[in-house]
């Protein structure tokens, strides 16, 4: 349970990545710095990011003054989805959690489809494995491609 005497993050970052990107490594890089507070896989099972940014606290006293969250969120494919549109899921996750920075994190598309095809059952408890988890491994690279697009259309790629 979060208590008002945890300092709030001064700056709010998302990356926005697909599953077996090397995304969680790129978060785990990242926060080594003291100065950085980390959330992987944030929504996978949920609908979005925190509510606000009112949410999300840093538990350490020590650093009151800038602390950046960032947290990472995947791409999700159009099917057993509630918003199948990536770039309206987008809008509504800067809509709540307001960052200050977003990065979408990009592994080559064919690296990244051979590795979530590793990842298609569960080999321990059999059934399906996490590359399933909302969506088909297709379906999320054109999702990430969609997502892609509208940032370069945008005039903010980089």
């Amino acid at each position: 349970q979060d208590t008002p005497d945890w300092p709030k993050a001064t700056r709010r970052v998302l990356v926005h990545c697909l599953q077996s990107s090397g995304c969680s490594y790129f978060m785990t890089v990242l926060s080594q710095s003291p100065s950085i507070a980390t959330a992987i896989d944030v929504a996978v099972n949920s609908d979005g990011v925190p509510k606000s940014p009112d949410e999300v606290m840093i538990r350490d006293k020590n650093e009151s003054n800038g602390i950046v969250a960032a947290v990472k969120v995947t791409v999700w494919g159009t099917s057993n989805n509630p918003d199948p549109d990536p770039v309206a899921r987008l809008r509504e996750m800067h809509r709540r959690f307001r960052p200050h920075v977003t990065i979408l994190f990009v592994r080559h598309p064919t690296d990244n489809f051979l590795s979530l095809q590793k990842h298609l059952t569960n080999k321990r408890k059999g059934g399906p494995g996490y590359a399933r988890s909302k969506g088909e491994p297709r379906e999320k690279l054109r999702n990430l491609e969609r997502l892609f697009l509208s940032a370069v259309g945008a005039g903010r790629e980089g």
